[in-house]
Parts: C-alpha cells; structure tokens; sequence
C-alpha cells in the first residue's frame, strides 16, 4: 500500500498545521507536543463558559486533523518532526476515548448549542477525522497497534441519532451521519462529507463489504441533496437555511466538492463545484449572500 493513497482529501489540514510552532491565538503546543485549543476562542466564538479549564483544552478533532495534516506534511517532505508529532497526537486519541457499545467515540467537553444541547455531543464528523488519523497512523507504524482503535472507531458510524452517542440517520435524503447531535437532524453539508472521508479511508483500508455499501450510499446521498444546498448565488452551510460563510464556501464547500468528484467520477460534484466558483467571483453574488445573511439575522426569514 502506498502511502501516498492516503494523503488526505483537501490540503486544508496540512496548510492550517504546517507551521511547527503553532504561534497562533488559537492552538498551541501542551508539554508533550500534543495539540491544545484556546478556551478564549471557544469562548468568544460560541458564548461557551469555559473558566472552569484554563487558557487550553483538548479539541478531538482538533488533534485528529493535525495528525491527517503532519501524515500529509511527512509524506511530502520526509521531515522527521512530523512523524513525531503524528505520534505524540495520536497517543493523546488513543488514551482518551470512551467506549461504548463495542465503540469508541470522542464526546466534545462544551454544550454548543448549535452542535450539542449537552456537554458530552458527539459528530460523525469528528469521528471521522479520528479515523482517517488512526488510519494514517497505523500505516506509518506499519504494526497493528492500532487495530482496535481502527475496527471501534468505525463501529461508532452504526450508531443511530437519537442513542446517547449516535449520530447516523436514514430519511428522505438517504444516509447520512450528522455534524451535530441534535433531535432534529440540520444535515450540515461539510461535516457529512468529512464522515465520507473517513468510511472511504476504512474502505480502502480493510476493502470491509458493509463499509463500500455505506459509501456507495452516503455517495448516492449527496448526488440526490447537493442541489439543496445551491441558492442560486451561494451555498447553504446546512439543510436548515443556514448560509455558508465566506470561508466555509470557499475553503470547504468548493475543495470537498471536487475531492467527492475524484472520490466517485460523478460529474454533478464538478459541476457545482465550478458553478459555486463563480458565485464567489461575482459581486452580484456576493451582495445578495450579504443581504440573505442580514435578513435572516435580523427578521429571521
């Protein structure tokens, strides 16, 4: 298996860590090299109390997505500082889990309210980070201690919303494993897809039977809903009538589109990819992206 099959989907993870000393508000380095979020940042983004944590706290799909960005960052350059850090991140995964049901999941420590009415939420996008990291990280150690992880990590994607840890659904869009854990599935377009990269990675990884199926409908899925998501000059951030920020538009939405038509070969995830381009270089576009957010802001249209 090359290693190179596994550099991940979008370049997104592998620029936001690629500087080694982490000199920004928002992460640092703890002692042991492992990464750490600013409860500032939490704070002041989602209104969350954090005073009771200090400055830092461990962000699972955080630490996940830097062990994706320094495989990445490794593979490219043979520097050898990232294959330490890889490991120094995935030890703190391996070591902080909680298992449930013959799985492992990674509930996040603040209530958000937009994610998880009560502390302890789990994502189906942070579980599959997390997967693709013990993926990666298992094929760079080229043992099987990570084997366990692997196998329970992905039996948390069996886990139906509504389960104290579940985030799967099945309704009229098809499959779907949810950002959130909320009674009332949003179908958040990003966080769906980041769930599709890590079934793919274990697909690819184990060639498991029941994983291609799932894939294959989480694909079908996301050919049948991707028009929802188009407004006619922007993108939806989910399924609940909320607009995708500039960044989540730009950096998210457009890159995983065109990493879903290399994924599959189907051209609708081209075609909308090339489609919501053109919105972001069109000032008309633009205007009305402003005037939908300050009418949904403000008369909650």
């Amino acid at each position: 298996m090359d290693n190179k099959d596994f550099k991940y989907y979008i370049s997104y993870f592998a620029k936001e860590f690629s500087n080694l000393e982490h000199n920004r508000p928002w992460l640092s380095f703890d002692e042991n090299n492992i990464v750490v979020s600013s409860t500032k940042n939490l704070a002041s983004k989602f209104g969350v109390d954090t005073s009771e944590y200090g400055d830092y706290y461990y962000h699972p799909c955080e630490i996940a997505q830097a062990v994706c960005a320094y495989y990445d960052l490794y593979i490219e350059s043979n520097d050898k500082r990232y294959i330490d850090l890889l490991f120094s991140n995935i030890k703190w995964l391996s070591d902080n889990y909680v298992e449930y049901k013959d799985t492992y999941v990674y509930p996040f420590p603040f209530a958000i309210k937009t994610f998880g009415e009560k502390e302890g939420w789990i994502s189906g996008m942070y579980q599959g980070i997390i997967l693709s990291a013990f993926i990666r990280s298992s094929i760079l150690s080229n043992d099987n201690s990570f084997t366990t992880a692997i196998q329970k990590v992905y039996n948390s994607y069996s886990l139906k919303l509504g389960d104290k840890y579940g985030f799967m659904v099945e309704d009229e869009y098809g499959l779907w494993y949810e950002e959130s854990m909320l009674n009332q599935p949003t179908h958040i377009l990003n966080g769906f897809v980041y769930a599709i990269y890590g079934l793919a990675d274990y697909y690819k990884f184990s060639k498991d039977e029941e994983a291609g199926i799932n894939l294959n409908k989480c694909y079908q899925t996301l050919e049948n809903t991707i028009p929802h998501f188009d407004m006619g000059y922007w993108s939806f951030y989910d399924l609940n009538g909320t607009i995708a920020s500039y960044d989540y538009h730009n950096k998210m939405h457009i890159p995983i589109l065109y990493s879903l038509y290399e994924l599959t070969g189907k051209d609708i995830f081209k075609e909308y990819a090339i489609k919501w381009q053109t919105y972001s270089t069109s000032k008309i576009c633009k205007l009305r992206k402003k005037i939908y957010s300050f009418k949904k802001r403000f008369f909650n249209i």
